[in-house]
């Protein structure tokens, strides 16, 4: 069964920023949304996701643009095993800065 997962990303400081990222599972599809209609912390408003590495226990996912760039990356986050509370540390390649990612909720759809 596909899930939304809402996962809120928080910049390092100093000029902490906000987002939230939906996460679709069946559809791998990611997509942004910031206060105000930001760009702070990433600029592409949506895309898909991708697990890279080993396939270990935990590979990191990307999110890609739709021009299939690399935008970011969540550490040890798997979609479809992502539990409400989990979090970790990722990289915005829009931003150049890195930040904590954290579940806030899954819904299935």
């Amino acid at each position: 069964m596909a899930k939304s997962i809402s996962v809120r990303i928080r910049t390092d400081p100093p000029g902490s920023r906000n987002a939230t990222l939906d996460i679709v599972t069946d559809l791998d599809t990611w997509e942004k949304f910031e206060s105000n209609n930001a760009n702070n912390v990433f600029t592409t408003k949506k895309g898909s996701w991708r697990l890279t590495g080993d396939g270990g226990s935990s590979p990191p996912t990307e999110l890609r643009k739709p021009s299939g760039q690399r935008a970011g990356i969540l550490y040890n986050f798997d979609p479809d095993t992502a539990q409400t509370g989990q979090s970790n540390q990722g990289l915005t390649d829009e931003a150049g800065t890195g930040f904590i990612w954290t579940v806030l909720g899954i819904t299935e759809i």
